[in-house]
């Protein structure tokens, strides 16, 4: 039983994600290197910095996964990862890293390209509590100043959404802003002089060593110098260096990060936080939303997101793409990243594809090694068994998974090699705040061990899997991430 000390209106949505996990007190020792849980998959097993393995839990309580194994495999260069996928080495990457590598996936014969919205707002974060950007004024002509479509163009090759607010399209309360501040550098110009600087103003953009963000800062500091605003860059390793000098101490003009976690507008009604932001208007439309009538919580954040907006307190560039390239014929793939979670259960292949004819030779298990770097998880899988002439009797045959064979009749069950499977985790955007969690938390780090997965020897045998297995499953989802989170104040 949970006894609250007021009202909250956001309750059953964060017991829906990692913070409602129920622990098994029986299995609390080490959870970072042995998770437990009660998900549709288990660990068994993980190699630091290449790889991790996944098995379907007999003991699923909910739906049954259609694919018996997965392997997750570290990519710290996404160049590498997009030629893994051309090659045929992976299967899907749930979260492309270059836009501009789309054109390469343009044959539907081959791929099968989807385009969705994630959480991730890009925020050219502006510090509140700097004398000029205290100044409203001052903040308009920031926002009027810089081309938010021209910079996505550049940035992201056109992919991705504008907002205006920090309220991606999936929240309900999301109203589309994007147009609040259209591009004007003649009233930027003009508000620069009304607030005193029309002889110009230096600012510091301090910002970590990301693509995204430091290719968004050569674009702002075109932008901003045509008002008369000199930019003085600064790039900062991310996380630790950026992490302590902006985010711990504030000690900045202005930032570009993404930031990640569902609903995260509340973080601007901590007047601690980063941004240094203290409007008590919008501080109480959020305390009425999460304690006042559930009926009006939709409202009230609807109206706080305008507020926010209409205030001018930072600007909220674009929202992350959410762009999935999979080889034609892989199904249940979600579009839209609305959760932290990647739900693997509906992933299956559709009866047509050519790819189910065959198994892929052993070799091609194998993945490349990898940094150790945590942000760039991918995951391969493997194939389906051999389709035998004449099997009718599934219109969809799944990937993989025990069901599938036994439905079939006798035969090998899912030790075949396929190309891969590439699952982005969603937890750990890379560049994201949501990537400095510490590894040493509970849950964090998935266990030790090797797992191989079997292929078809070239005697034609099929090899049984080896008998050692963890019998621990992930405690929340398909990367085994952890269940700790506590509830709000919330941070990216």
């Amino acid at each position: 039983m949970l006894t609250l000390a007021h009202r909250d209106n956001f309750l059953l949505y964060n017991l829906a994600g990692t913070a409602g996990v129920i622990i098994d007190l029986a299995h609390t020792k080490d959870l970072a290197i042995h998770p437990a849980g009660s998900g549709p998959y288990r660990v068994t097993g993980f190699s630091p910095g290449e790889s991790v393995d996944l098995e379907a839990s007999p003991a699923a309580w909910h739906q049954r996964p259609q694919v018996h194994h997965i392997r997750f495999s570290y990519y710290a260069d996404p160049t590498s990862e997009t030629a893994a996928l051309l090659s045929g080495d992976l299967d899907v990457v749930t979260d492309l890293a270059i836009p501009q590598a789309l054109s390469r996936f343009s044959d539907p014969k081959r791929f099968t390209v989807l385009r969705g919205t994630t959480n991730g707002e890009v925020v050219l974060g502006l510090n509140n509590s700097v004398t000029a950007l205290s100044d409203r004024r001052v903040r308009e002509a920031i926002l009027m100043a810089i081309d938010r479509q021209g910079l996505m163009d550049i940035v992201t090759n056109g992919q991705g959404s504008l907002i205006g607010s920090m309220v991606p399209p999936t929240d309900p309360w999301y109203t589309d802003l994007s147009r609040r501040w259209p591009y004007n550098p003649d009233r930027a110009r003009q508000l620069l002089r009304e607030a005193g600087y029309g002889h110009g103003l230096t600012l510091r953009l301090r910002v970590p060593t990301l693509p995204y963000a430091t290719a968004s800062t050569r674009v702002i500091t075109a932008m901003l110098a045509k008002i008369g605003i000199t930019v003085v860059t600064d790039e900062l390793e991310f996380p630790a260096r950026w992490l302590d000098v902006v985010y711990t101490r504030a000690d900045y003009d202005m930032t570009v990060i993404a930031h990640v976690e569902p609903r995260d507008i509340v973080n601007w009604a901590s007047p601690d936080y980063y941004w240094r932001y203290r409007n008590p208007a919008f501080t109480a439309l959020v305390d009425q939303a999460l304690t006042g009538p559930a009926d009006q919580s939709t409202a009230r954040m609807r109206q706080a997101s305008i507020l926010l907006a209409d205030d001018a307190a930072s600007d909220f560039l674009y929202l992350m793409p959410k762009i999935t390239v999979a080889r034609a014929g892989i199904t249940g793939l979600q579009r839209n990243a609305a959760t932290l979670s990647f739900d693997l259960t509906g992933l299956g292949r559709s009866a047509d594809d050519p790819a189910s004819a065959s198994v892929a030779p052993p070799h091609r298990v194998r993945r490349q090694p990898a940094d150790r770097l945590p942000h760039r998880l991918r995951a391969a899988q493997p194939a389906a068994r051999r389709r035998r002439p004449g099997d009718a009797r599934h219109q969809r045959e799944p990937i993989g998974g025990r069901g599938a064979a036994r439905a079939a009749g006798p035969g090998p069950a899912v030790h075949g090699a396929l190309s891969g499977l590439a699952v982005a985790d969603a937890d750990r955007r890379p560049g994201s705040l949501r990537d400095h969690r510490r590894a040493d938390r509970p849950g964090h780090r998935l266990p030790a061990g090797g797992h191989r997965l079997a292929g078809r020897r070239r005697d034609g045998r099929w090899p049984s899997w080896p008998a050692s297995r963890s019998a621990s499953t992930p405690r929340c989802t398909a990367a085994g991430r952890a269940a700790w989170r506590s509830r709000r104040p919330p941070r990216s």
